[in-house]
């Protein structure tokens, strides 16, 4: 049996880390944050579903004969001409070879005119397959602006038995 992946949270630069943020609905000068669940053998991991595409999230679950890593990140975009402050938290319920998830806090302020960035987990996909959740809530906070903007969302993830040859 593999090692356990260590539940690690990464702050990057979208940019310059070769990913490509989900695009957001809301207008420039409001707070914007989005998603993406990448999962697959550990350094191979593919995108499964963002905030930017209508698709169903299924991963395969990790076995003894092989781990299914998964990294979830979180976009934050600066909104118009003042610095964005996000804080909260997102969830995933999925992460933990016996189902018991991973919830990581979100601190982070982002200034005008800066590329989005993002805060990712990674760790590994329960080996119990079902139903799963990634829950995000976040409030986000512009310098000089009373009223806060709320992120709420709950989307369901499948966790499916790997099929032979399957890569997650």
């Amino acid at each position: 049996m593999r090692p356990y992946f260590v539940a690690v949270a990464l702050v990057g630069l979208t940019a310059c880390a070769g990913r490509m943020s989900p695009t957001s609905p809301a207008p420039l000068s409001e707070p914007r944050a989005s998603w993406t669940i990448r999962a697959g053998d550990n350094g191979s991991e593919r995108e499964v579903c963002s905030s930017g595409r209508d698709q169903a999230c299924i991963i395969s679950a990790s076995s003894a004969q092989q781990t299914t890593s998964v990294i979830v990140s979180v976009h934050f975009y600066p909104a118009g001409e003042e610095q964005t402050n996000y804080r909260g938290a997102f969830l995933a319920s999925f992460m933990g070879m016996k189902g018991q998830g991973h919830e990581t806090k979100v601190d982070y302020s982002i200034k005008p005119g800066e590329q989005p960035r993002f805060i990712s987990s990674i760790w590994t996909v329960t080996s119990i397959p079902g139903t799963y959740e990634f829950r995000m809530a976040l409030l986000a906070e512009v310098t000089g602006h009373s009223d806060p903007h709320q992120f709420q969302e709950l989307i369901p993830v499948r966790v499916v038995a790997r099929s032979t040859g399957a890569a997650g």
